[in-house]
């Protein structure tokens, strides 16, 4: 388990998220190296081609429109966090945008994080999945469901986490984006810190298309860099 000096500051999480317009982020505690490889094979499987490169971190060419329940285009990016040297950070353009992550922690046997924020009225959710050495360890949401309020759990709970709070006589109440940040810390991911947001190493990226687009974007690097595509 990842243990760390960072400290996130809770209310910071959220604005992060409402800044860059996503609801979905993961993080495994495994070096990018790994996780990029069990990507690249697990993604490849996929129906068209995936483009997959290394450059500087770019949060905005993956979610430019925010995150969407079925995007045109699927993006995705992972990168290093500057608090977490050994961890992997990811984030995709879809609303449930874990997509490879279960796959990772159960491959590697790694810990993970994925997570649900959102205060949009009408959606609001809070949500917290653990996943230990690959495997479903524990679940938390709160989630505005229609016109009612929902409260759910699954799995023992953890010792750091708030059981009094569960009992409040609010729902939405009962689990909070703050409540969520500090969870992630005590789990050694500080995502409420600026530092979770920045890397001094090349992030992983990687973009969808069909089989026509894909011979295509080859082509033209190909030609950019002065290469022979085939």
């Amino acid at each position: 388990m990842l243990r760390n000096s960072w400290t996130s500051d809770p209310s910071a999480l959220m604005a992060r998220f409402e800044s860059l317009g996503i609801i979905s982020l993961s993080v495994i505690d495994q070096p990018l190296s790994k996780v990029a490889t069990v990507i690249q094979n697990w993604l490849g499987t996929s129906e068209g081609r995936w483009l997959f490169s290394w450059n500087e971190l770019d949060f905005l060419h993956v979610i430019s429109a925010g995150q969407e329940y079925s995007p045109h285009r699927q993006k995705i990016v992972a990168w290093t966090p500057a608090c977490l040297p050994v961890g992997t950070a990811f984030l995709s353009n879809e609303m449930h945008g874990h997509g490879p992550v279960p796959v990772v922690s159960k491959e590697l046997a790694a810990n993970a994080i994925l997570l649900r924020v959102s205060r949009s009225p009408g959606d609001e959710i809070c949500e917290f999945n653990y996943l230990l050495n690959g495997l479903d360890r524990r679940f938390v949401r709160v989630m505005h469901d229609g016109d009612r309020w929902e409260f759910f759990g699954r799995g023992d709970p953890l010792q750091f986490e708030d059981q009094v709070s569960y009992q409040r006589r609010r729902i939405r109440d009962r689990f909070t984006p703050s409540m969520l940040s500090l969870y992630c810390d005590a789990l050694g991911f500080p995502v409420g810190a600026h530092a979770f947001w920045t890397s001094g190493n090349p992030a992983f990226s990687g973009e969808w298309m069909t089989a026509e687009e894909y011979a295509g974007r080859v082509a033209r690097l190909a030609a950019r860099d002065g290469e022979d595509p085939r």
